[in-house]
């Protein structure tokens, strides 16, 4: 697509046309902000240091350059933004508004955004406004191989501002970035000063890219002082001339094989592949697979302490709503889709309106369809009810009862955080492109995070700078994988902490498969290789007609996430995940239609579901059965689902086409608890 710059100057901006441009991207412009009548301006979106020569930079480029004066003020200062008259984001906005007005036919924004959540939100919601696509592909990347990355490709920047314990004004500024490297990884490790400046410790100006058809040379410059402190001395280069220079050899701004193969030798010389990604080794994968059935299970047992549902007088617990669709009685000639996904979430915010809550109170969302055909209707009504920083969602394709084309169950954020307008949710909702994970294309955010529990978006395998789906399902597996991986290490969560992991696929032969990958993944992320904790369905249809989608639900932090098998006096078996921290878990079940008939007969079935009267842990529970159960089958199934509703527990009942082992119907719960070993 063709794209703007947006450009500072900086290293940042510079670097990242790079990566667009590689990814078969076309600059046309540059835009760029610029401070009125000062050198430079305390800014929390913008980098005005060495605006100077941001005119030279486009020349050097031989790119037309749209600049626009900074008028604005950091009015609005939370991490999330809406449009706010006076902020200095709008002028952000008036900017590109500017660049489509005179380049109509533009359709992305280069950002060199690395790690400020707060630049990214407000540039993501600029682009939102004005239908363009964010191109962020620096963003997460880690800064010491981002730094080596930029000085390999060719690229020449000089410090211009330093504001940070171990940089002097004096010393530094001046100096390129290859030269001042060995300091700024020394004080990485004495100080954990950010190597590529983002916590605001130094400002670069580039002089020189493999986009620069000339070099700048700085002919005239001086060291201005903001602060002589002894600790954390503050000042800056002013340019006061400066002129191009011819390069011997040089590429046009847009020359894609060029920056492919400059970023390529970068790789090779850093040993680093965006980063390091983790990569199944395919070759092995049979052996894997071979080995992921044969670990033993764990015969620690533990007992669940049912909670009060208050705690000082403040509800602490998650809630579930299940089981959200339109009876086909109901249903009206000629009803569409769409009208039908309208009344199902019309009927689905007024049970969270009579609980006291909001759509905004929502962390996860599953939305099971008859169709994926059909999802872009129903994805139209749902974004009007999640249309601001949205839950997570899953999203899955199967072939619900009989009329029926949508069916909705969701998680609601602890009671007591009811009002707080998700002051106490942390949301992650990135929608710019990026090597890092799949940018979120629809009303869902990668993850909503709440009393100790993160709850992620399904990952499918989309490569995340492209957008494209890879073609076999091993690399799809590697690569869904990947970007959940990049998810967890975003939410501060490591592997270790996943509490549920649930794969779907398309096809039965692939069971197999999605247990090597998993297997190897956890091996090689949390030292554990067991994959006890996962679930494997087999649905009709993934988004993007994908072939595998993976969803987990993990612990905050550092809490140590316990799972293991539970035998009951029914003779079924749960296998319990939990936090040592937390209130909350999740524990499934898997039985034959012979085990499943024998359960609903169990004359303390609700013993056995673990929702038995005072103790009813369980808030939600998702029935996936099997398509291939008999009729008999279904009936044990409707008992069990009567006997969750008596106990007020959400549940939804999906037909899958198949689960995994042959087995007739898997039960998974999310509940509320603790944990003690069994003497």
């Amino acid at each position: 697509m063709k794209f703007v710059g947006l450009v500072s100057g900086g290293k940042d901006s510079i670097h990242c046309m790079v990566h667009s441009v590689a990814l078969g991207h076309t600059p046309v412009v540059l835009a760029n902000l610029q401070p009125v009548d000062v050198d430079e301006m305390d800014s929390y979106m913008y980098q005005t240091v060495g605006h100077e020569a941001v005119e030279l930079i486009a020349k050097a480029m031989q790119l037309p350059l749209i600049r626009r004066r900074i008028e604005g003020a950091a009015v609005k200062t939370t991490l999330d933004y809406t449009q706010t008259e006076g902020d200095e984001v709008e002028d952000l906005t008036m900017l590109l508004k500017d660049v489509l007005k005179e380049y109509p036919d533009v359709k992305g924004v280069s950002v060199g955004a690395i790690l400020s959540n707060y630049q990214r939100v407000r540039v993501e919601t600029v682009c939102r406004r004005l239908n363009l696509v964010p191109l962020s592909f620096l963003w997460q990347r880690n800064q010491a191989n981002l730094l080596d990355e930029m000085i390999s490709t060719g690229l020449t920047a000089v410090v211009i501002k330093v504001a940070s314990i171990g940089l002097s004004p004096q010393k530094h500024v001046g100096k390129t970035l290859a030269e001042v490297r060995p300091a700024l990884h020394a004080l990485n490790k004495k100080y954990g000063v950010h190597v590529c400046g983002e916590g605001g410790e130094f400002e670069s100006l580039v002089v020189d890219s493999i986009l620069f058809r000339s070099r700048i040379v700085i002919d005239e410059s001086e060291v201005v002082m903001h602060s002589d402190d002894s600790f954390a001395p503050v000042g800056y280069l002013k340019i006061k001339a400066a002129h191009l220079e011819d390069k011997p050899q040089s590429h046009a701004a847009g020359d894609q094989a060029a920056c492919v193969a400059a970023l390529a030798a970068a790789a090779g010389a850093d040993g680093d592949d965006v980063d390091g990604a983790w990569i199944l080794d395919l070759e092995t994968l049979e052996e894997i697979a071979q080995l992921a059935d044969d670990g033993e299970r764990s015969e620690l047992c533990v007992t669940l302490e049912a909670l009060n549902s208050s705690e000082n007088g403040q509800q602490t617990d998650f809630t579930g709503i299940a089981g959200c669709h339109l009876l086909p009685e109901k249903m009206s000639a000629g009803l569409t889709v769409g009208d039908e996904a309208k009344i199902v979430l019309a009927d689905f915010c007024k049970v969270l309106e009579s609980r006291g809550q909001t759509p905004r109170d929502v962390l996860l969302t599953h939305l099971y369809v008859a169709d994926m055909a059909t999802f872009a209707e129903i994805n139209h009504e749902y974004e009007k009810i999640f249309e601001h920083n949205p839950p997570a969602r899953v999203c899955v394709g199967c072939r619900l009862p009989p009329g029926v084309r949508l069916l909705v169950d969701a998680i609601v954020k602890p009671r007591m955080e009811v009002g707080t307008d998700r002051d106490n949710v942390e949301i992650l909702h990135v929608q710019g492109r990026s090597h890092w994970a799949p940018a979120n294309i629809g009303p869902y955010s990668q993850y909503c995070s709440a009393a100790g529990q993160i709850m992620m978006a399904g990952q499918i395998g989309l490569d995340p700078p492209t957008m494209t789906l890879h073609t076999t399902v091993a690399k799809q597996a590697e690569v869904s994988l990947r970007s959940s991986l990049a998810v967890m290490s975003a939410a501060g969560a490591t592997p270790s902490g996943i509490l549920t992991s649930l794969c779907m696929i398309t096809s039965a032969n692939d069971v197999s498969l999605a247990r090597a990958s998993f297997q190897s993944f956890l091996a090689h992320h949390s030292g554990n290789a067991s994959v006890e904790s996962l679930q494997v369905v087999i649905v009709d249809q993934l988004p993007a007609s994908a072939s595998i989608e993976w969803h987990f639900v993990l612990a905050k932090e550092s809490d140590e996430v316990m799972t293991m098998p539970i035998p009951s006096e029914s003779k079924v078996v749960w296998n319990v995940s939990i936090a040592s921290d937390s209130r909350n878990g999740y524990s499934w079940t898997a039985m034959s239609e012979k085990q499943l008939a024998e359960l609903a007969a169990s004359p303390q079935l609700s013993t056995a579901l673990n929702v038995s009267s005072p103790e009813n842990c369980v808030y939600l529970a998702r029935l996936y059965c099997s398509r291939m159960m008999s009729e008999a089958s279904h009936e044990a199934v409707a008992a069990i689902s009567d006997c969750f509703r008596r106990s007020s527990v959400g549940v939804s009942i999906v037909p899958v086409a198949a689960l995994a082992d042959g087995v007739a119907i898997h039960i998974a719960c999310h509940f509320k608890g603790t944990w003690k070993s069994k003497d």
